[in-house]
């Protein structure tokens, strides 16, 4: 699988954390149809690279996380 860490420079509640990752699942399944699976706090897993790479460029415009490839 395909995964992407979400990294967090100011938001440090674990809660919280999960919150925006979800949002962010949200934001690329309802605006975007990339199916993701959330599979921590802050990582998402996606099918395929292509997914995921669309992802990271989508995710660009959230200021609380910075998206990041997991290999």
């Amino acid at each position: 699988m395909y995964c992407i860490a979400l990294e967090f420079a100011t938001v440090q509640d674990p809660q919280a954390q999960d919150l925006y990752t979800h949002m962010a699942s949200l934001e690329l399944e309802l605006q975007h149809g990339i199916s993701v699976v959330q599979t921590s706090e802050h990582t998402l897993e996606f099918a395929s690279e292509r997914d995921r790479s669309f992802a990271v460029l989508v995710l660009g415009k959230f200021s609380q996380f910075t998206a990041r490839l997991v290999d």
